[in-house]
């Protein structure tokens, strides 16, 4: 299995040296298999493979961390720590620091069990069997219903429930497409990232936000469709 990658290098997070700290696209080196996979933080990543971990990171020597008997079934990373979620649903909390890991109760709340994981640059988050939101160890009592995907950006999550609704909360901003095309964002729109004007005629460039998910209104046409969207720090891109 190739495995490319494409972006910001500057820490060799992507674990290939380049003279200019931005890359275009290239192919990692080394056998993967499906059931591998990556978490990458600002400065470093994380390949998760069978019981093994590796880190990929310019400010420390890359280092291999084997759990022996614990097989992963997923992991995390934030600023100075990562997350791992055994197979059994064992959790496991690693400090950048010392590369040991420290194991977690394996229940959390009232003996339930987590389902998947994911973390913000400081926080991790988790959701149970039972569908019901954490962060590390604590219940987050304001989402009650429940959920059944969770991901993660570096200052906030979006959450997704067995209604088909939509939570974010956190940082930055956020964009999704209903099942009719339409694209809604919310959130910063400090350089018109939400398809909204960040300025008015004759006056000074000013910080909006938006609470709440609004329609894009694009090229005043309602019958071009959004099939896929990304969100940047300060920019999205929408494909129709």
């Amino acid at each position: 299995m190739r495995i490319l990658c494409k972006g910001f290098n500057l820490y060799n997070q992507l674990n290939c040296p380049a003279k200019c700290p931005t890359v275009g696209e290239f192919q990692l080196t080394g056998n993967c298999s499906p059931g591998d996979h990556f978490s990458i933080a600002h400065t470093y990543s994380v390949l998760a493979s069978d019981t093994v971990l590796k880190l990929h990171c310019n400010l420390v020597k890359t280092q291999q961390l084997d759990l022996c008997n614990t097989k992963i079934s997923r992991v995390t990373v934030g600023d100075d720590k990562l997350l791992v979620l055994a197979e059994d649903g064992q959790l496991l909390k690693v400090s950048l620091k010392d590369w040991s890991p420290a194991p977690l109760p394996k229940f959390i709340g009232n003996q339930d069990r987590v389902k998947c994981i994911s973390s913000t640059s400081k926080l991790f988050m988790a959701y149970s069997e039972n569908g019901l939101l954490y962060t590390i160890p604590e219940q987050v009592d304001f989402v009650n219903r429940n959920i059944v995907d969770m991901q993660c950006g570096r200052e906030h999550c979006l959450l997704l429930d067995t209604d088909g609704n939509v939570y974010s909360f956190g940082g930055w901003h956020s964009a999704a497409i209903s099942e009719e095309g339409d694209l809604y964002s919310w959130g910063w729109n400090s350089n018109g990232q939400l398809g909204l004007a960040s300025f008015e005629a004759g006056k000074e460039k000013t910080v909006s936000v938006m609470a709440t998910p609004h329609v894009v209104d694009i090229d005043n046409s309602s019958s071009l469709n959004v099939t896929q969207v990304a969100c940047g720090t300060k920019h999205t891109i929408a494909l129709l």
